[in-house]
């Protein structure tokens, strides 16, 4: 991830560039390249509050805010996982396939149209009981943190 890039996409009031560089913030496990942005996010939030960010069903602004909070967590010294809990689009079978997580089961609700995974954070160890739920136009997925 090149920061420089990211903060010219940030910056740029390209709602397009703006969501390109929030999804390689997301993606980013790397705390060191994180940290680095930390110093800018009051300048990153200050230009994209003049953007509107769009999103039929989703604000796109809660990913952006996702990405600075995650900015600021990871330069604290947490953890990618923290992003979890607010990211209903992010699902745990892509996650796994990113080498983020472990699933540890999966089981089916097909009545109420739900795929329940018990996942467990690749870096941390910290795990999530995730129900995806089908019924929309996209999948949706709630994780709560637990102990398995």
């Amino acid at each position: 991830m090149d920061l420089e890039k990211i903060s010219q996409k940030i910056t740029s009031c390209d709602r397009h560039e703006i969501l390109g560089a929030v999804w390689d913030i997301l993606g980013c496990t790397d705390q060191s390249i994180i940290t680095k942005l930390a110093p800018h996010v009051d300048e990153f939030k200050k230009a994209v509050n003049k953007v509107d960010l769009g999103g039929m069903f989703y604000s796109n602004a809660n990913h952006f805010n996702l990405a600075m909070s995650y900015i600021m967590h990871m330069a604290k010294g947490g953890c990618r996982c923290f992003i979890y809990k607010n990211a209903p689009l992010l699902g745990p079978v892509a996650e796994a396939k990113r080498n983020h997580i472990r699933i540890l089961s999966s089981s089916s609700n097909n009545e109420r149209y739900e795929v329940c995974y018990e996942v467990e954070c690749q870096y941390c160890g910290g795990s999530f009981f995730v129900t995806e739920t089908h019924g929309g136009h996209v999948p949706w997925f709630q994780w709560q943190s637990h102990s398995i």
